[in-house]
């Protein structure tokens, strides 16, 4: 059974709001000084990442030492804030295609999932969204790790699964921005682009990608056909 890896924001779920006003309510909190998502290329693409905790301290002249030691209250501060800020229902939330598509999918493919957010977050939008149960692979973010890493621990857990060594043909990764596209291509995976998030057509082409998507709907024509098409042996 082949893998179809997926991104969480902007490929699945759009909550930047909501992690805006996080963000706003967390900086003054642990470091003491404004700081916003608004400040990062592309509004940061959301994701509560360390990456992005870090890139906004910096700018707000947080040093490299302070933020070490406050990442773990950083995190759970944003924790606690994105879970009450988060609406009741996470219709408005899910993208074009979730979870329907997950739901068609699911019975055809492994589903992986993945995200610099920590598992303390990334899990949470998950369960939250009502979509963690179709993914079988998880790999969330730690320090240290970058989006390359990510899909890499995922390739290791699918290859444990199947028990198997290096198989790499079998995968897909679908993801919204040109990091995704980059970090699959880095692993000798298939990628295919979303533009549900900051990235248009062209530029997740110029990435790499295999082949780009307006929304998760017109995924499972793409898994059917052309260089993909080996996805649904």
């Amino acid at each position: 059974m082949a893998l179809v890896l997926f991104d969480i924001d902007n490929t699945l779920l759009d909550t930047r709001t909501y992690q805006t006003r996080a963000y706003e309510i967390m900086f003054p909190e642990v470091f003491g000084v404004h700081g916003s998502l608004d400040q990062l290329p592309f509004g940061g693409a959301g994701g509560m990442t360390y990456e992005n905790i870090t890139k906004i301290a910096l700018a707000n002249g947080v040093s490299v030492g302070e933020i070490k030691n406050k990442m773990s209250k950083a995190q759970k501060v944003l924790s606690k804030s994105i879970s009450v800020l988060l609406p009741g229902n996470p219709t408005s939330c899910l993208l074009p295609g979730v979870p329907s598509v997950l739901r068609k999918l699911y019975s055809k493919f492994a589903l992986g999932v993945l995200s610099g957010n920590p598992v303390s977050i990334a899990g949470l939008l998950l369960e939250w969204a009502d979509i963690r149960s179709y993914f079988i692979i998880e790999a969330f973010g730690k320090e240290g790790l970058n989006r390359s890493d990510l899909i890499k621990l995922c390739i290791r857990q699918y290859n444990s699964i199947r028990n198997v060594s290096d198989q790499h043909l079998n995968i897909v990764m679908v993801g919204d921005s040109s990091s995704d596209i980059l970090s699959a291509k880095e692993n000798g995976i298939q990628a295919v682009g979303v533009t549900t998030g900051v990235h248009t057509s062209v530029q997740l082409r110029e990435s790499g990608a295999d082949y780009t998507i307006r929304t998760l709907n017109d995924l499972i024509g793409v898994l059917g056909n052309g260089p993909v098409s080996r996805f649904s042996e």
